[in-house]
């Protein structure tokens, strides 16, 4: 009886790692920069690309977390005045992300 429940506690304990590590794998931190000064970019919308109402801000520090669909999910983040970038994520856990000014020519 003793060994069954010291069985059945270490079967629970695994499956309770195991569980909080799948949850973790799947969460992307990053920072979302500005490419020549480094400087954050607060309110940069990161989207993860093929779904259209999961957005994320980043927050005053450039700093944004999504939950990824899988290892090969898809991120597209954009700025008012910044070119938009596509990143695969592809297991990464932490992503700077530099966006380049987009100079756009105005007519006279």
């Amino acid at each position: 009886m003793k060994n069954t429940s010291i069985l059945i506690l270490f079967l629970f304990i695994s499956f309770v790692t195991f569980s909080s590590n799948l949850n973790a794998q799947n969460i992307v931190r990053g920072k979302v920069v500005d490419s020549f000064s480094r400087q954050p970019l607060e309110a940069a919308v990161i989207q993860l690309f093929g779904t259209e109402n999961y957005n994320v801000l980043s927050n005053q520090y450039g700093n944004f977390s999504v939950k990824a669909t899988n290892a090969t999910s898809t991120l597209v983040v954009s700025f008012v005045g910044y070119k938009s970038v596509t990143i695969p994520v592809l297991n990464e856990k932490n992503i700077v992300v530099a966006l380049q000014p987009d100079a756009i020519k105005l007519q006279d």
